[in-house]
């Protein structure tokens, strides 16, 4: 089942960085991002997620807000700026 019609995912080019810090849950997410048409790059804490930030511009975040030691909302905060 999807979510968006075939025309609409071919045409879409969405970057979308997904982080959280559970690896299950983080590998569910992806598959199913890129199964709508999305293309998925992952980070596994806060940390990463910045980085991977800086490295490049993504159109959205799907951000999970309970990890250890920085918070999701603090990384969403950043990404912002």
């Amino acid at each position: 089942m999807t979510l968006v019609p075939e025309t609409d995912r071919q045409k879409r080019t969405c970057r979308l960085l997904l982080v959280d810090d559970e690896r299950d849950l983080r590998g569910l997410h992806h598959l199913l991002l890129q199964d709508e048409g999305f293309q998925v790059t992952d980070a596994e804490s806060a940390k990463e997620g910045a980085r991977e930030a800086l490295r490049a511009p993504y159109d959205v975040a799907v951000i999970d807000e309970r990890m250890p030691r920085i918070r999701g909302m603090a990384l969403a905060r950043w990404l912002r700026r």
